[in-house]
């Protein structure tokens, strides 16, 4: 996450790989591994001087910070990186960092898209077997409602 980060300020700068590691004081190759993720700075005002480098304003500073101080801490999927299939290294790390969970529902087809039957069965498939049989009552209005709209 972190090094996916970095390669985007860095690129939104403008700045090779060269021009970043003059700016931190430190060789090409260790821009190139951090950007990988494989290896961190010595000093953490290399980190600092980079971000500057970078343009990142004092609160991205921050942030960027705690996610360097914290990206050397293993996951529990860190052991398992080399069987991990491509890309899901970068996926468990957003994980990880996640602050709020947003559940999607593609399955579920939106209030002004749904007609009649597909809110009848919408009703049937959420009652208990005593109740279905006012489900046709419910769902008309539902899509008189929606055909208003």
């Amino acid at each position: 996450m972190l090094e996916a980060e970095l390669t985007r300020l860095r690129d939104k700068a403008g700045l090779s790989g060269e021009q970043a590691a003059k700016a931190a004081g430190c060789a090409p190759s260790t821009i190139t591994n951090i950007e990988k993720g494989t290896t961190g700075f010595r000093r953490i005002g290399q980190f600092t001087e980079l971000l500057a480098a970078y343009n990142v304003g004092f609160e991205g500073q921050d942030l960027l910070l705690d996610w360097y101080k914290n990206a050397k801490g293993d996951d529990w999927w860190t052991p398992n990186t080399s069987v991990l299939p491509s890309g899901m290294p970068a996926y468990l790390g957003f994980e990880s960092g996640a602050r709020i969970v947003s559940p999607w529902f593609p399955n579920a087809v939106y209030e002004l898209l749904q007609t009649e039957e597909y809110a009848r069965v919408l009703f049937e498939s959420a009652k208990a077997a005593d109740e279905r049989s006012r489900t046709s009552s419910t769902a008309r209005p539902r899509s008189g409602r929606t055909a208003r709209n």
